[in-house]
């Protein structure tokens, strides 16, 4: 389903006061976004329907990328008609894109489907990890001028709430 039911889940800190990353065996805890808390409820349906008769699986993907997907259609459409020189970037640049390629995740479903039996009740997907700001340079190296504005990004990608 989405990654997004855990955009409130805190993790914990390790020995030098950094977070740890979150696990499978953590989705009993997690803690969904304001907008996802129907979503989460399918989820926990989904894992209780699990049985020695029904074999179920929830899987928690990343933002889809990589066949045509709009979520980074702005900063695209930016770099390409370079408006402006410099692509703008989120401000502080910290936040972690939980990235997951729909190529990836067809042969993950494909995988489920073979071997069911040998499957967790619920499944992070996640192809890669990086910052907003690491995708608006990418983009803007790969088709624009390769500069990146540290100004916050067009409304149509934070304010639709794609992102959370």
């Amino acid at each position: 389903l989405t990654v997004l039911t855990w955009g409130k889940t805190v993790a914990e800190c390790n020995d030098q006061g950094e977070p740890t990353a979150l696990t499978e065996d953590m989705y009993p805890s997690r803690a969904p976004l304001a907008g996802f808390i129907a979503l989460r409820q399918l989820e926990d349906a989904v894992v209780r329907l699990r049985s020695e008769r029904l074999e179920s699986c929830v899987v928690g993907c990343g933002l889809l990328v990589g066949l045509g997907e709009d979520l980074f259609y702005p900063l695209f459409l930016d770099a390409w008609l370079q408006r402006p020189v410099k692509l703008p970037g989120n401000t502080p640049g910290q936040n972690t894109l939980p990235l997951l390629s729909a190529l990836d995740l067809g042969r993950l479903l494909t995988a489920l489907e073979a071997a069911p039996h040998l499957v967790k009740p619920y499944l992070l997907a996640v192809s890669c990890q990086c910052t907003l700001r690491g995708v608006a340079r990418l983009v803007s190296a790969a088709l624009g001028t390769g500069a990146v504005d540290l100004a916050p990004l067009p409304g149509d990608l934070c304010a639709s709430g794609q992102l959370g």
